[in-house]
């Protein structure tokens, strides 16, 4: 499966910049972690990846421990695998300006 980076309309891609933010070591865990889900898609499943309910198009989070939880937004298109948003989360609870943010650009691809 082939990861993709949601870029804007000026080719910048707000994951890869937020991971590039991150220490070293954590970035290597979170690339780490999104090799393994696009090398087994869906079949990953939980606690790594979790369906967020209520979303259309269907969305999934990518889910990593760091001071809380690094979730990682992301969108399945047949072979792709595209990266969408990125929040650090100390709640279970996901924003809503953040999901509506995601369902946003999931439909732009």
């Amino acid at each position: 499966m082939d990861i993709r980076y949601w870029r804007d309309s000026r080719g910048d891609s707000p994951v890869k910049r937020a991971i590039d933010q991150l220490d070293v070591k954590t970035q290597n865990k979170i690339l780490k972690t999104l090799y393994l889900v696009g090398q087994n898609g869906l079949a990953i499943g939980p606690p790594v990846l979790e369906k967020m309910h209520g979303t259309t198009p269907s969305i999934h989070e990518i889910r990593k421990r760091y001071k809380g939880f690094i979730r990682i937004f992301c969108y399945f298109d047949g072979r792709e695998l595209w990266l969408l948003h990125m929040i650090h989360k100390k709640s279970l609870k996901t924003p809503r300006p953040d999901l509506e943010l995601v369902q946003d650009r999931a439909k732009q691809i």
